[in-house]
């Protein structure tokens, strides 16, 4: 086989190989954002969504899908403050705060 065929068969194999770990990262990301739909206001829940956002910002991403994945986790951690308060007038600061993070994240996707 020529050499230089046999380097075009080469590229053609790392490419594949590329382009099979690009598609199982963006298949892992969407899977765990899928999982974070499941939203519920247990404190056990809001913790392990935290974390899992925790990990998924160290994931190769744009820019503007760091900002949003942290946007989230910034929601998430209020919602779990949310949880963890007893008086009434923190429950609803943090209720405003949430609401304003949501409104700021759907203008921007809007």
């Amino acid at each position: 086989m020529p050499g230089s065929l046999r380097r075009v068969e080469d590229f053609i194999s790392l490419w594949n190989e590329l382009q099979r770990k690009r598609l199982d990262d963006s298949r892992f990301i969407s899977n765990e954002l899928r999982f974070l739909t499941n939203v519920e206001f247990s404190m056990a829940l809001l913790q392990g969504n935290i974390e899992r956002v925790k990990k998924l910002i160290n994931r190769p991403f744009l820019h503007l899908d760091q900002q949003r994945i942290t946007q989230l986790q910034k929601i998430l951690e209020t919602a779990l403050e949310l949880c963890k308060q007893v008086t009434f007038e923190e429950q609803e600061r943090l209720c405003r705060c949430a609401n304003q993070n949501l409104v700021e994240k759907n203008e921007d996707l809007g």
